[in-house]
């Protein structure tokens, strides 16, 4: 059988040229040079192409090629059409063994540097070959190693890493509104690709402070689309929607008293424009989710963005020791950020919960809790400002800590005017309670609440300020001297019964992180005789003083303009003395009390 057997000398060639040759007609510059020896035997092309086998080495200097046709797949920057300051070596060893490719060029003013191995005998036969590929950056990083051919397309272990995903995305054509998130990025996994859709399995992944394992198929188009099952370690949340740190809040509402400042909501701008870079369809698993102090521990649910729209169905929330389902809608595809939201949460730990979620740290017991609201705005604040909707809870079993409103109301005294302060080793034990409410413009009314415990019934109504985080309340407790002769258990919800205590009415002002919580003093005037004839009845330091017939006279006004003196931090001008007298009138009393409580001029009538 014949052998050929020759020797390609090239100095100084044209690129041009031997793209024409090998079948690539693309404008292009640069010098070629090389040295290969071949060898082949038979006298059929198709026998001479079966042996042919070459060894030696090409290289490229100084090349360009234009004409790719990719600029539309990055936003048009025709800049995408043309590869320049190409330098490659490759080197040859034999086609049934791998050729090493090494090298370096721009892409829209982006150097890039090459290294791949490939295996050329089996393209010859139409089969797969095994091929090794990485390409760096100062934007990206990617490789693959596995195998590729002319009817199959790639099939192997793929990996990407970039540091700042959003920056690839602009950078790639598909721009992304400034904003937090969708920084660090890494991904590795087996990956096969047919034209524009690729297909990949068991890929490992971390993006920003999120991590886990994907399954799915992802098309490439103007706007790509996902389908894909994700098992995660954590997803986090703040990356996309956190609140600024550096953001400053509001004070509680106004005429609020409170020990300590209240920071608020944010103003940072709040963006889900990211929602519209691609169509997704997920299938989530998830140990963990976090949004600020927010946790929700392992949970189930599916997840589409169509159009800029995420639509969250909650299959399975664990969270604070309960359970929970429900919808998330996010609506990214217009100008403000849109939000709607339905759950059932049922069994949570509330003061855990209510403290991360609100900083509401006074109320505790086992909370079930029924949201159906919406909002939108580009902003914290601005979203809770327009929260519309309707919201119910029904807490057991639990506690409103720092306050003890039945012995406050048995030690009812002159001080108690100036309001209950908490205190935080007393708190008011409940069976139940629960209220309903209607939120507008993020202000939340309820007329329906109502307390059981041992020693208190209560009901209310009132006005919760979500946005100035504020509460305005009046409710109406029956409180019970001591439990002796009541019932070890509280009675069912709505159950009559006759305390036989001190009814007076509560007002809960201020900020929810510290609120004034003090007696309605117009409501107890109101019936003065049949009021001192409870609080008889019940004690306190008032009566305990007019009752105690052993202390003289001048003990009893020591000890009234004394109290009197204490709880208004002495701005009072009244005289007990004088009023036992009679040398001054009702309207001389009540414009003292309200100078010196500070209440406003006529509060007391």
């Amino acid at each position: 059988m014949p052998v050929l057997s020759g020797r390609f000398v090239l100095r100084d060639s044209g690129l041009e040229d031997l793209l024409t040759f090998a079948g690539q007609p693309l404008s292009a510059s640069g010098i070629v040079s090389g040295d290969v020896a071949f060898e082949a035997s038979g006298l059929e092309p198709e026998a001479l192409l079966a042996t042919l086998d070459l060894r030696g080495a090409l290289q490229l200097k100084d090349g360009e090629i234009t004409g790719l046709g990719l600029a539309e797949a990055v936003g048009g920057d025709e800049a995408a059409d043309r590869l320049s300051d190409i330098g490659m070596e490759l080197q040859i060893a034999g086609l049934d063994q791998a050729a090493n490719l090494r090298g370096n060029l721009v892409w829209r003013g982006e150097p890039f540097t090459a290294t791949g191995t490939a295996t050329p005998a089996p393209l010859f036969d139409g089969q797969s070959a095994p091929v090794s590929v990485q390409i760096k950056s100062n934007r990206v990083t990617a490789g693959f190693d596995g195998s590729t051919s002319a009817t199959q397309g790639l099939e192997g272990a793929v990996s990407i890493k970039t540091d700042n995903l959003r920056a690839l995305l602009a950078w790639m054509g598909q721009s992304i509104d400034a904003g937090s998130g969708l920084g660090r990025f890494e991904a590795s996994g087996v990956l096969s690709a047919d034209g524009r859709e690729i297909a990949f399995e068991e890929t490992r992944f971390v993006l920003d402070e999120t991590s886990g394992e994907a399954n799915g198929r992802l098309v490439l188009a103007d706007r790509p689309s996902i389908d894909a099952r994700l098992a995660l370690n954590s997803l986090v949340l703040d990356p996309y929607l956190s609140r600024s740190s550096t953001a400053q809040g509001g004070q509680g509402g106004s005429g609020a008293q409170t020990g300590t400042e209240d920071t608020g909501w944010s103003d940072a701008p709040i963006d889900f424009s990211g929602l519209n870079a691609a169509d997704v369809n997920f299938a989530i698993t998830t140990q963990d989710i976090r949004w600020d102090k927010i946790q929700i521990d392992e949970s189930a649910l599916s997840a589409q963005i169509k159009d800029g729209v995420l639509t969250a169905n909650l299959d399975r929330l664990t969270l604070y020791g309960g359970q929970g389902t429900g919808e998330i809608v996010l609506n990214g595809s217009g100008g403000l950020p849109q939000i709607q939201a339905r759950l059932a949460l049922n069994g949570l730990n509330a003061y855990s919960l209510l403290s991360d979620a609100a900083d509401f740290g006074w109320l505790e017991g086992s909370a079930n809790i029924a949201v159906d609201v919406a909002t939108g705005g580009g902003s914290q604040r601005a979203l809770i400002q327009g929260l519309e909707g309707t919201a119910s809870y029904d807490f057991t079993d639990g506690a409103i800590r720092g306050l003890n409103i039945p012995k406050m109301v048995r030690g009812l005294s002159v001080e108690t005017l100036l309001g209950w302060q908490d205190v935080a080793a007393e708190k008011t034990d409940f069976s139940s309670l629960t209220a309903s409410f209607e939120i507008s413009d993020g202000v939340a009314r309820t007329s329906d609440v109502s307390l059981i415990g041992p020693l208190i019934r209560m009901t209310g109504s009132g006005t919760t300020h979500l946005p100035d985080r504020t509460l305005d309340w009046r409710l109406e407790p029956k409180v019970v001297a001591s439990l002796e002769g009541q019932a070890p258990t509280p009675r069912a919800k709505g159950e009559d019964q006759k305390l036989a205590g001190l009814g007076v009415p509560v007002i809960v002002r201020g900020s929810w992180s510290n609120p004034r919580i003090y007696p309605d003093i117009a409501g107890i005037l109101e019936n003065p005789e049949a009021a001192y004839k409870q609080l008889e009845a019940m004690g306190g330091e008032l009566t305990r003083l007019l009752k105690d017939g052993r202390a003289p006279q001048g003990q009893l006004v020591d000890a009234a303009n004394d109290a009197i003196n204490r709880a208004t931090g002495g701005r009072t001008q009244i005289d007990v003395q004088k009023v036992i007298e009679g040398e001054v009138d009702d309207k001389d009393i009540l414009k003292a009390v309200e100078d010196g409580f500070g209440l406003p001029s006529g509060f007391l009538g």
